[in-house]
């Protein structure tokens, strides 16, 4: 784990995203995003980046109601995500 007490921290990061309603009841959003943790301080890893990459299909259910499914897939250039389903306390 990166230590960054008491210092300054280097991170970037950048979202792009994309909305198109292509009928009246349905629409779609498409996100992608960028963050890359230099120093470790927010990701808890030094020299680490991580992505993203969302797809948001919306459907108008009524006046002023909707329906939103999100598919998103999150992926790294370090070791950081888990496959362990212990819950955390």
């Amino acid at each position: 784990m990166a230590s960054t007490t008491g210092t300054d921290a280097n991170k970037f990061g950048y979202l792009l995203m994309g909305h198109y309603d292509y009928t009246n009841w349905g629409r779609i959003t498409v996100r992608y995003d960028f963050f890359d943790d230099q120093d470790g301080a927010q990701l808890r890893t030094a020299n680490n980046s991580q992505q993203a990459i969302i797809i948001a299909p919306t459907f108008v259910i009524g006046e002023g109601f909707g329906a939103l499914f999100e598919y998103r897939y999150d992926f790294s250039d370090k070791s950081v995500f888990t496959k362990s389903r212990r819950s955390c306390d």
